[in-house]
């Protein structure tokens, strides 16, 4: 197997952040949109979000920001895409997602009701169609009136049901959300069925693609045919050498180990820039003896 490296070149402090940043996107106007349980940035005072202009190397707000804790963003052209569990945004009312325009400089709910009715824990932009997919929980409802994921229509302004699961007790949530063509792959906590905590969807139906030994999937990746998962599991499909972080062929839909998954700790996130991955989390040890403080990328070549 290709073993894992530790990321090398310079570090850049970029502010001091008094709590804690939960989210992170750039782009294409190479903007650094970050979001969490922040109110300060630097000097700068801001709604539990921020701007950061990677070309003059300022920090500023959007508009009022929000009122509550930021979770996920996401980037498609000029509209930036924020989700968690805020109920304002810029000072309107807001069910847990809000849109910013690049152009305009303003932040606007995307509900103020129906819509989403949970906190939202993971969006992912599709970059073919106008399809933005949100996905959460709040663990208090039965799905007759919440769905764990929804697909926004940004052309029509129209929210759409993901439909096919059901909540194991009120617990279900939806952590992670990604896009292969026509495919959308989901992660979360338990669901009673599709029984698993991975999950595809391909526009009409949802089927189960993985189960774990114990917890939850907290992330997911896309890297050219391979879906990477990370999280908090012991294992996935009861695959040795899949805790906390493994990953699918999706030609096959079979998992297996990348140099026998984390010897500690757990993933909270993955990204990729077309070739390498990305993976942090609160592990120190990948396998039985490669040591790695949190973040470390892998490549596939």
């Amino acid at each position: 197997s290709v073993p894992f490296f530790f990321l090398f070149g310079s570090l850049n402090s970029l502010a001091t952040v008094g709590t804690q940043i939960n989210a992170m996107a750039v782009s294409d106007a190479g903007i650094l949109y970050v979001g969490g349980d922040i109110t300060k940035v630097g000097n700068v005072t801001v709604g539990y979000a921020a701007q950061y202009n990677t070309s003059s190397g300022q920090w500023s707000t959007l508009g009022d920001g929000f009122n509550a804790v930021v979770r996920a963003i996401a980037c498609k052209g000029t509209k930036v895409y924020f989700g968690g569990a805020f109920t304002t945004a810029d000072g309107a009312a807001a069910t847990y997602t809000a849109v910013w325009d690049e152009g305009a400089e303003t932040l606007t709910p995307l509900s103020s009701s129906g819509g989403l009715g949970f906190g939202v824990y993971a969006i992912a932009a599709d970059p073919a169609s106008d399809y933005v997919y949100f996905g959460g929980g709040d663990g208090t409802g039965s799905l007759s009136s919440v769905y764990p994921a929804m697909r926004y229509d940004s052309g029509a302004a129209s929210w759409y049901g993901i439909t096919g699961f059901i909540r194991e007790f009120t617990t279900l949530h939806v952590y992670a959300i990604a896009i292969n063509g026509s495919d959308v792959y989901m992660g979360g906590d338990y669901s009673d069925a599709p029984s698993g905590v991975l999950w595809k969807w391909d526009g009409s139906t949802l089927t189960s693609l993985g189960t774990s030994g114990g917890s939850d999937v907290k992330a997911l990746c896309v890297v050219g045919d391979n879906l990477y998962i990370g999280g908090t599991f012991t294992d996935i499909n009861s695959v040795t050498g899949t805790n906390a972080l493994a990953v699918m062929d999706l030609s096959t839909e079979i998992v297996s180990s990348l140099d026998g998954g984390l010897s500690s700790g757990y993933v909270y996130a993955l990204a990729t820039d077309g070739t390498d991955l990305y993976v942090g989390g609160s592990f120190t040890a990948i396998g039985a003896a490669f040591s790695a403080n949190r973040i470390v990328s892998w490549n596939s070549g």
